[in-house]
């Protein structure tokens, strides 16, 4: 079977509290990162550059995108 890839862009670390908390909810579900599943996460320095880690999360194909909507000011 087919490993599970999700990634996604952030300006917060992959090590914050929320991405930990994330992986620790896969592995719970069943999910042993490596096997199973791969998690890309892109960490952006501001909101101007989710673009571009988004782009790059996209480039490598992932079956899920962790997206954060973004509305203008």
């Amino acid at each position: 079977m087919k490993a599970l890839h999700i990634g996604t862009a952030n300006v917060q670390p992959r090590t914050a509290p929320q991405w930990t908390a994330f992986v620790q909810g896969m592995v719970e579900l069943g999910y042993k990162e490596g096997e199973n599943f791969t998690y890309d996460h892109v960490q952006v320095q501001s909101a101007e550059a989710w673009e571009d880690g988004y782009r790059a999360i996209v480039s490598k194909r992932p079956d899920i995108v962790l997206a954060r909507a973004l509305k203008e000011a």
